[in-house]
């Protein structure tokens, strides 16, 4: 049986104390027939020179030198370039154990999907703890991809509502291995990081997984997700964080009506709006305000109409306790509330 090329698409911006163990996770792949496409951001640490030994060492590793445009257009340049018959992402920070490819390619082989989706570590500097998006392996066929994946990506409906926080887990490019085709046939690339703010990755899934006809699910934690690096910058307030995420929702939103999509795809996207508080709530927690300055910017978002028509539409009966108090007190408005209790969530977690 032939074996088909994996393309291996890398975004490097000053990460030189990760990538090095994020290539021998790849070059040192059981599975070998990879190009690993490396696209250095315009660095100004020595990642660059990183790269480039690599590649000195293994022709498979391509390094693409550019400006700093941002992931989402490394991300794009890497797509250009690609050939394989698969695209796998893989974040520099992060790594992937070394039977990955071929384990996610025999699957392919097996099942002729055009999807595999696997689980994943979270990395911590002192604890690992593996993540699992559904309970044991599961086969998906074409209804049950549009059902359970495609409008996963849009927001969660029924038991999932649930766990809330998971709300997108599925969004992630990294953790999948793609048919290439699902992505060049259709024309489709990364919106800019500058437009959205975040969930570049939810919006081309989303795109993507409206083609899928088939996927697999393996659970078993392949990928490393780094927790510790860049967490500075994770938890750095972002101003234009609700302005950024309306125009994403405004994004899903067309493209559901452009696709004629049904009802629970609208009732999944308005879930998906109402739920985009706990973000929103925390971000706020995190500016540089004082508590009322906070309160107040928490009030004008509870007062915006399109979540005021988000919580009539919300369910609450999957929340467990703590989450009903706290998508009740979004419901209300009650913003010097939530902010409290947000502050309260916050020291739990940080103790």
């Amino acid at each position: 049986m032939s074996q088909p090329l994996i393309s291996i698409v890398i975004p490097v911006y000053n990460i030189e104390n990760c990538i090095s163990q994020c290539l021998e996770s790849l070059v040192n792949q059981t599975y070998k027939n990879l190009e690993i496409i490396c696209v250095n951001d315009g660095s100004t640490d020595g990642s660059l020179a990183i790269l480039q030994s690599y590649a000195e060492k293994d022709e498979r590793v391509i390094v693409i030198d550019k400006k700093n445009e941002g992931v989402s257009r490394a991300r794009n340049d890497a797509l250009k370039r690609a050939t394989g018959d698969y695209l796998l992402f893989v974040d520099s920070d992060d790594w992937i154990d070394l039977d990955t490819c071929e384990t996610v390619v025999s699957k392919t082989q097996e099942n002729d999907v055009d999807v595999v989706i696997f689980g994943y570590m979270r990395e911590y500097e002192n604890a690992s703890k593996p993540s699992s998006i559904f309970d044991g392996d599961r086969t998906f066929d074409e209804q049950q991809c549009n059902d359970e994946l495609f409008r996963r990506i849009l927001g969660l409906t029924g038991e999932a509502l649930k766990h809330p926080e998971r709300g997108d887990s599925l969004s992630s490019v990294w953790g999948r291995l793609y048919k290439r085709s699902l992505i060049s046939d259709n024309n489709l690339q990364f919106e800019d990081l500058s437009v959205i703010g975040t969930n570049e990755d939810g919006l081309m899934n989303l795109q993507i997984f409206y083609n899928v006809k088939s996927a697999v699910y393996i659970d078993k934690p392949f990928y490393h997700y780094r927790k510790n690096i860049g967490a500075t910058v994770a938890t750095k307030y972002k101003e234009k964080l609700f302005s950024q995420w309306q125009i994403l929702i405004e994004q899903m939103q067309k493209f559901i009506d452009d696709h004629d999509c049904d009802e629970t795809c609208k009732q999944a996207l308005s879930n998906r709006r109402a739920l985009s508080i706990i973000g929103l709530g925390f971000n706020v927690s995190r500016s540089k305000k004082g508590f009322f300055g906070k309160v107040k910017e928490l009030r004008y978002i509870l007062k915006d109409e399109r979540y005021r028509r988000a919580y009539k539409e919300l369910p609450f009966n999957y929340f467990p306790i703590y989450w009903k108090l706290y998508f009740g007190l979004a419901k209300r408005r009650f913003a010097m509330a939530l902010l409290i209790l947000i502050n309260v969530m916050t020291f739990i977690k940080e103790r």
